[in-house]
């Protein structure tokens, strides 16, 4: 059996694993705590309702891949802008979080989510784009990008991608998708390098 002080955990676990695979609106607690082998009681002694519970698998979700895929990837020993491909090579081939971060934000383009859920999944987002960002402003600054480049803008074409290529690889089945498909994000940044 279980240990008391793991319930929290578990509920946590299991709702990131069944959010990854099926959605935040297709998962309802009661599948949760089956998975989880857990009460309702315990579920509200931790969590205050689904709604907080899914904030705090997307804040999981961005933890764990800011901790790993996002560290790696814009790591400064990687040049700028080998960044944003070698992010796309992670995802490939280690992509857990990030699969699950997208999944838990199919949910915002839903209108049955809530505000907080919507403004959680961008402020993840958000967090993101800045490595994105802040790739490209170092490429500015090394004179590999023209000044002019809109930094911000290719920052968010780039998550855009991922997320559309992560969306496309679930929809077809098509596990090498990002392979497929991945080294064609460098022409977001093309028109703009020196």
């Amino acid at each position: 059996m279980p240990r008391k002080t793991d319930t929290k955990e578990r509920i946590l676990k299991e709702a990131m694993a069944l959010i990854r695979d099926r959605g935040y609106c297709s998962v309802g607690v009661d599948d949760i705590l089956k998975a989880a082998n857990a009460g309702k009681s315990s579920f509200y002694h931790y969590f205050e309702s689904k709604e907080a519970l899914g904030a705090q698998v997307l804040e999981a979700y961005g933890r764990l891949a800011n901790e790993g895929i996002l560290r790696e990837a814009f790591a400064p020993s990687v040049p700028p802008l080998e960044r944003p491909l070698r992010f796309v090579e992670l995802i490939r081939d280690q992509g857990e979080p990030l699969e699950g971060l997208f999944a838990g934000l199919y949910a915002s383009d839903n209108g049955h989510v809530s505000d907080a859920i919507r403004s959680k999944a961008a402020e993840v987002v958000e967090s993101v784009v800045q490595r994105f960002e802040q790739a490209f402003q170092e490429a500015v600054q090394r004179m590999e990008l023209y000044p002019d480049a809109p930094v911000r803008a290719m920052a968010e074409a780039c998550v855009g991608f991922c997320e559309g290529a992560l969306l496309i690889a679930r929809l077809t089945g098509r596990s090498d998708t990002l392979e497929r498909v991945g080294s064609l994000m460098a022409g977001i940044w093309h028109p703009y390098k020196v």
